[in-house]
């Protein structure tokens, strides 16, 4: 398929507008974060492929994956594109294409990544100049190469979405795997036992959410198999915490092990609380209470909202 660029379309927005509201309707129970316009064609003046591009805010790739077949039974067609960072769906046909929908899980790199270089292209008009002028030379030596296309834009992408503006915003926290040792006083806000800490830490995956160099939160994942792990700290500095960074870094955990080729991720928690909660809207479910577990494992009680934790769930998602 050629690879053919259009001036700026008037009607691209209301193209948006009719398609979101149908998918308002089929996605409900699955949409969270809302419905945005992403992609060229969210940006006034733009050249681009007459493509609306739509991106989908979802709880989980897991809890979303019954989206796909719903979504296929009304006029879409699924392709495993990318498939460990969102469900990629085009309209009416992957030879002719209107409409692009990705399920993106909310507050993932990839969400914020995609709405930060689209917010750029709207009010930086030297920025988008100077993506036209790419987009134009690209299509010109790239006509009947979709995929090469695709990658060289990447280092123009890239390089917009690491320029930093004066005041560093939540926008700006970078999630990666750790290069250096986790600080401990940030683990303990998590697990209060440096004893338990020192059991699973060594040989775990480690990823970090970092902002101006500093990590403000962690996540330490144990290998149990070649199929299986199990998250045993996720923490955020206090001054960072309810602004989303947990969720952040966890969606991007859950994307990096399921590229990892995990198929289950387990964890434990207490039977109530913020914690519980958190875990369940990201597609976590029981799996067994495990009785006792906070009493025997930990010297000091451990209490919240002025109950002690006594039991610990064991809960689990399949990738």
């Amino acid at each position: 398929m050629k690879i053919q660029l259009s001036p700026y379309n008037a009607n691209w927005p209301h193209s948006f507008e009719l398609e979101k509201q149908k998918l308002e309707c089929l996605l409900a129970p699955w949409v969270e974060g809302g419905i945005e316009h992403v992609g060229s064609t969210a940006v006034k003046g733009m050249w681009a492929k007459p493509i609306i591009d739509i991106m989908v805010g979802v709880k989980s790739l897991a809890h979303s994956k019954p989206a796909i077949e719903v979504l296929s039974a009304n006029g879409y067609c699924y392709y495993p594109y990318k498939e460990h960072v969102m469900h990629w769906l085009c309209a009416p046909s992957p030879d002719f294409r209107t409409h692009h929908v990705h399920l993106v899980p909310f507050q993932s790199a990839l969400w914020h990544e995609r709405l930060k270089f689209r917010d750029v292209l709207r009010h930086d008009a030297e920025v988008a100049k100077q993506y036209i002028q790419l987009k134009q030379a690209l299509a010109h030596e790239n006509a009947h190469d979709r995929e090469a296309y695709t990658q060289n834009k990447w280092p123009f992408i890239r390089q917009v979405l690491c320029a930093k503006p004066e005041g560093a915003t939540m926008s700006d926290i970078i999630y990666t795997q750790a290069q250096a040792d986790l600080p401990l006083d940030l683990l303990l806000e998590a697990d209060p036992s440096e004893t338990e800490i020192a059991s699973y830490i060594s040989g775990s995956h480690h990823f970090v959410a970092k902002q101006n160099n500093e990590i403000i939160a962690a996540c330490i994942v144990k290998p149990l198999s070649s199929q299986k792990c199990e998250i045993c700290n996720i923490s955020v500095r206090p001054s960072k915490q309810k602004k989303g960074v947990g969720t952040q870094l966890l969606s991007y955990v859950l994307t990096q092990l399921s590229a990892l080729k995990y198929q289950r991720v387990e964890l434990g928690t207490g039977t109530f609380g913020y914690q519980l909660t958190y875990y369940q809207r990201m597609g976590f479910r029981v799996e067994c209470v495990e009785v006792d577990y906070f009493v025997q494992h930990y010297n000091e009680p451990l209490y919240e909202q002025g109950i002690q934790h006594k039991d610990r769930l064991k809960l689990y998602l399949s990738l």
